[in-house]
């Protein structure tokens, strides 16, 4: 992936894939993230993103890690961050 594209994601997401190269188990994993974008959000879509909530230029979504090189290398990607679960002991 381009530095350009990685420097797009989180340190959790950088680790993730970093783990992928070695366990290929991985890559199949849907994740779940936060995504600041620019433009329409049916770029998200395009660059192979499943939207959900959409709020400005913030944006959920999931996908597969595999995907996630091509996502962030996306032009209308400018963040991607892992979304946490919430719950009463998080």
């Amino acid at each position: 992936m381009a530095d350009a594209a990685e420097n797009k994601l989180d340190h959790r997401l950088r680790a993730l894939l970093a783990r992928a190269r070695d366990d290929t188990s991985l890559l199949d994993q849907e994740i779940h993230v936060f995504v600041r974008f620019v433009g329409r959000v049916e770029e998200l879509a395009e660059a192979g993103a499943r939207v959900g909530s959409v709020a400005g230029d913030i944006a959920t979504a999931a996908l597969r890690v595999r995907e996630l090189p091509a996502f962030s290398g996306s032009p209308a990607v400018r963040l991607v961050e892992a979304a946490g679960r919430l719950g009463p002991n998080a």
